[in-house]
């Protein structure tokens, strides 16, 4: 071969060489995207469980007779968490049945007519009474979209972000869902306290229903990028129809971890979901004055909501580091993981709706110990559970898979694998 040969097959070997490495590089940001886009959007779930609880606050001084003769506030705070409990049951089914894809489109197109709805809540001739059961209303159907978005969108991303590299995984599905999440909530209070500082509280109208209408901007955005992905590849090739599970055996195999799963969700609703709803009034009544304005109560409102953001950045730290213990997304089936997640978290919900009713402003102090030991005891219930490793989503689905195969119910997947690729 000649020198002129030689240097020709060098430069090929390293264009080809430079070629895969672009490729690898293209292919490792754009799995990382579509895990944002899946998990991402759970922005939007924060933002509207949080926003309420401002515009709570607000209502409650702009109609003080309305809100106190009607119990508003607890019909309004509740009626959200009941509608959540549907969405989650309904779309953990529909995810399964239907396609990953398909149920967050739904969810996202959910949450925005439904934000939309609720900003434009309005009585009939200008009745408050009437308004207050409009929004009511609409906040049923936003809390279907909230409970959708967040079993499709957990689920989602739980499986796509097993196409990243082992080591980041679970940091990666945590920072996109929870920490998301947390972020939703200190925008829920950082918006309606920048409308309340630009209107001021002569013109609390407007700054309550912007605060809600913000909300629509988040799920538009997340709707129209999910409309352009592609299905998820491990439910793909890992799905199975609804008349081919062996539930009894799924029963048999997930019933105890899902009990203690749902243990878990339950008694995180019940601290969490009243902290953060009533921290407007908590701070009114016992940090400020009582004439404090709105933009001030706010304020301490963001302040309040940013502590829970450290600690959820440690744990997506750590939860590649230690194990992230069980996991409602990731410890069960691609073929059941939707209602398998979505049992688990309504159970979460239904701590929330206890939350939100044994909360009183007179049993504050009461309530807060009660929770403190509530979360002590979940800490040491959790470890005692098992670790979650980086291959806890395919180990799953062989493992169901090998359990069924021994039944005799074993599916046939080789179309599935072969149509994901």
């Amino acid at each position: 071969m000649s020198k002129k040969d030689s240097k020709v097959l060098e430069d090929e070997n390293s264009s080809t060489a430079q070629s895969e490495d672009s490729n690898t590089y293209y292919n490792t940001w754009k799995q990382y995207v579509e895990v944002a886009v899946c998990g991402t959007a759970l922005l939007s779930d924060g933002y509207c469980m949080s926003s309420i609880g401002t515009v709570l606050t607000i209502l409650k001084k702009l109609y003080p007779k309305e809100i106190k003769a009607h119990h508003t506030i607890k019909k309004i705070s509740m009626i959200a968490y009941v509608g959540t409990i549907v969405g989650q049951l309904l779309f953990g089914v529909f995810s399964d049945a239907l396609g990953r894809k398909a149920g967050m489109v739904a969810s996202s197109a959910f949450l925005v007519v439904a934000t939309a709805l609720c900003t434009g809540a309005y009585g009939y001739h200008g009745s408050i009474s009437g308004m207050m059961q409009a929004l009511i209303a609409y906040r049923f159907f936003l809390g279907i979209g909230i409970g959708a978005e967040f079993v499709c969108g957990s689920i989602s991303a739980s499986e796509s972000s097993t196409e990243i590299r082992s080591g980041l995984r679970h940091a990666l599905f945590v920072i996109v869902t929870d920490t998301a999440t947390c972020i939703g909530h200190i925008l829920g209070a950082l918006i309606p306290y920048i409308w309340a500082c630009i209107f001021g509280d002569k013109h609390l109208r407007i700054v309550w229903r912007l605060s809600i209408g913000c909300g629509i901007v988040i799920p538009i955005f997340f709707l129209i990028l999910r409309i352009r992905m592609k299905e998820i590849k491990t439910y793909v090739s890992h799905r199975v129809s609804v008349r081919r599970i062996p539930w009894i055996l799924a029963i048999r195999m997930y019933g105890i971890r899902l009990v203690l799963l749902s243990m878990i969700w339950f008694a995180n609703g019940l601290i969490i979901s009243a902290f953060s709803l009533y921290s407007s009034t908590i701070i009114k009544g016992v940090i400020l004055p009582k004439d404090a304005s709105m933009a001030r109560i706010f304020g301490w409102t963001v302040l309040t909501q940013s502590f829970s953001l450290p600690g959820s950045l440690m744990g997506a730290y750590f939860s590649d580091v230690i194990g992230p213990k069980l996991l409602a997304s990731k410890t069960s089936p691609t073929a059941i993981r939707g209602l398998y997640c979505g049992i688990a978290v309504t159970v979460g919900r239904l701590g929330s709706i206890v939350g939100i009713y044994v909360f009183g402003g007179d049993q504050l102090q009461r309530y807060f110990y009660a929770a403190s030991g509530i979360a002590i005891f979940i800490v040491f219930i959790s470890c005692f559970l098992p670790n979650v490793d980086q291959s806890c989503v395919g180990l799953e689905d062989d493992r169901f898979f090998e359990a069924c195969r021994v039944e005799g119910v074993h599916p046939d997947l080789r179309k599935n694998i072969d149509y994901a690729n």
